[in-house]
């Protein structure tokens, strides 16, 4: 009876927790295709400068600026690679090992009654001893069934 509440109580859970965990790998999705479009933005603004300094020597050495414009243009575009760069080393990209991890544990979660049912005691209590800080259980004698209703609350660690 106990168990069959614990059960229950986890399966409502896990199935609240499934949809909140597809929600934000969704989100975590979006986010990381938007990082890794910023991250080619940037690199093909990196490939512009490259092209613009290039472009600007030659000016220089054909002699159609000025020693001056030169070191102007050379400084401004340096200080906007280096800009650029920093940028770059302050973004964090979440890794395909972060992606399969979330996914090993959204099906460990989503397997969790077929692993229970093939847990011995001592197993069972262990995974419990683990997962779980505190169950609540809360009997209401007022029930209008011949056993009471039993209120679960599980603290999970």
């Amino acid at each position: 009876m106990v168990e069959e509440a614990i059960l229950d109580y986890i399966k409502v859970n896990l199935d609240k927790n499934d949809i909140d965990e597809i929600v934000s790998q969704i989100e975590k999705d979006k986010e990381k295709e938007r990082l890794v479009n910023q991250v080619e933005q940037l690199k093909k603004d990196l490939e512009k400068i490259q092209t613009r300094k290039r472009k600007f020597q030659m000016m220089y050495v054909d002699d159609l600026i000025s020693k001056e414009d030169y070191i102007e243009r050379t400084q401004e575009m340096t200080t906007e690679e280096k800009r650029i760069k920093a940028t770059l080393n302050e973004m964090v990209i979440p890794s395909d090992e972060d992606i399969h991890y979330q996914e090993e544990l959204h099906n460990m979660l989503s397997e969790f009654q077929s692993i229970y049912g093939s847990l011995s005691v001592e197993e069972w209590k262990t995974m419990v001893n683990e997962i779980i800080k505190n169950i609540t259980l809360n009997a209401f004698k007022e029930s209008p069934r011949q056993r009471p209703d039993i209120k679960v609350n599980i603290e999970y660690k």
